[in-house]
């Protein structure tokens, strides 16, 4: 014999409330499978991010490695170009010396970066020397020999 609803009522509240749970457990399931979706694009995006930073480390690195080998480069330039002046200064100094001039001229600025003749004889810049003595420095040391 089958039971009609509306007849028992013990029976149909039995059956809504099977009714129900598989609503909710259908509605569970769905959550789930949303839950593992934007679980498994938040993995896709930690993957792709972690490549990311993997890849800007490297080229980081790569920088770095850039700019330590133009810093050497530049250093032995500096110093290629140091030794060219020092010899080139030297050269004219003596020519000066040979000639019986008291200053020679040359391209490189002095340490202050004065464009000035230097003394043929100590190869000190003449407007160093004449400010050194003019602000009374060097007077002072020549009243106590």
């Amino acid at each position: 014999m089958t039971v009609q609803q509306g007849e028992n009522p013990q029976y149909d509240e039995a059956i809504e409330r099977q009714l129900q749970f598989a609503r909710l457990r259908y509605a569970s399931i769905e959550a789930n499978v949303a839950h593992d979706a934007v679980v498994a694009e938040a993995r896709r995006k930690l993957a792709d991010a972690n490549e990311a930073e993997t890849q800007a480390k490297q080229a980081l690195t790569n920088c770095k490695e850039a700019v330590k080998l133009a810093k050497a480069n530049l250093l032995r330039v500096d110093v290629d170009l140091r030794a060219h002046r020092r010899a080139e200064s030297a050269r004219l100094q003596q020519e000066a010396e040979k000639l019986g001039a008291k200053t020679y001229a040359t391209n490189t600025p002095c340490r202050n970066g004065h464009h000035s003749p230097r003394y043929t004889s100590s190869g000190a810049c003449v407007l160093c020397d004449r400010i050194g003595w003019e602000g009374g420095r060097l007077r002072t040391a020549e009243h106590h020999v």
